[in-house]
């Protein structure tokens, strides 16, 4: 029986993009280099369709990349009733701001139905997902956080539209980590572990960490980190893909602490997201 866990659940608070479940006002921008209004509010369409992708999937400059193809293809479908508040002649440029109705439901169903399109291209590809959290001495705390970053993980996958498949088993062998095992012992021994079932292909393993780093009479300095490595089994047990970060956050209580850490949580999970799409490209 597997004991491996691939995808998740999710904290709300964490994905500002579950909260839109009605089209949004988004305020922007758009000009025009030929001196052309109506082509100036087009753009200030396109772009509040930019801001409110960002939400969805990591935004980027790249002419080729899936958030610059998904808004230059569906921002006319996702936005209306442009309201032009003001516009400007800069040197024959003709800039106007206002706002925009963005239907966010519309443009991720967008999104998930690419997504989706990638995943059924990729059915033989089984991975396993485990990921430990660090730096938590109360039980109770180590579970809750355990509890909020998994919810976190899921929440932006299922927000792109990936789906699980049936029959995976959550465990609670991820808590019973030995007492001060490194980073890179847990990769190899949970690497191995997973190797030994044959069906698993792909390996992702991963670590949330939170710590005090200083206390003074203003407050605490908490940091987070996050660690993900993903191994493909298919050819020589390579590692495919790595990403590490730190974050910084003063506060008072643990609250704070907590707060940076889903935030290491969220920032690798959509990292994680951004690597397995691209993957799956490569692949096919």
């Amino acid at each position: 029986m597997r004991k491996w866990l691939f995808g998740i659940v999710m904290l709300v608070l964490m994905l500002p993009g579950l909260a839109f479940a009605k089209p949004l006002e988004v305020t922007s921008v758009g000009f025009d280099k030929g001196g052309n209004e109506a082509a100036a509010v087009d753009k200030m369409c396109m772009a509040a369709a930019g801001h409110t992708l960002a939400f969805i999937i990591p935004p980027s400059r790249e002419p080729d990349s899936d958030f610059i193809r998904i808004i230059k293809a569906h921002y006319k479908e996702v936005t209306s009733n442009p309201r032009v508040f003001h516009t400007k002649n800069d040197g024959g440029v003709i800039v106007a701001t206002g706002k925009v109705t963005v239907d966010f439901d519309s443009l991720k169903r967008i999104v998930r139905s690419e997504i989706r399109g990638f995943q059924n291209e990729n059915t033989d590809a089984v991975a396993c997902f485990l990921i430990r959290v660090t730096g938590i001495d109360n039980a109770q705390m180590q579970r809750s956080a355990y509890g909020d970053v998994l919810q976190t993980y899921e929440a932006v996958f299922d927000n792109l539209g990936f789906k699980v498949k049936a029959g995976e088993e959550v465990t609670p062998e991820v808590m019973k980590n030995p007492a001060g095992e490194s980073f890179e012992a847990f990769c190899n021994r949970v690497s191995s572990a997973a190797k030994e079932d044959v069906e698993i292909t792909y390996a992702v393993i991963g670590e949330i960490s939170v710590n005090k780093l200083a206390e003074t009479e203003m407050g605490v300095t908490w940091g987070s980190t996050a660690r993900l490595q993903a191994v493909d089994f298919t050819g020589s047990d390579a590692v495919i893909f790595q990403f590490a970060d730190d974050y910084k956050l003063n506060g008072k209580d643990e609250k704070v602490g907590m707060f940076a850490m889903r935030k290491a949580a969220l920032n690798s999970s959509r990292a994680l997201a951004e690597h397995t799409l691209a993957y799956w490209k490569s692949h096919h």
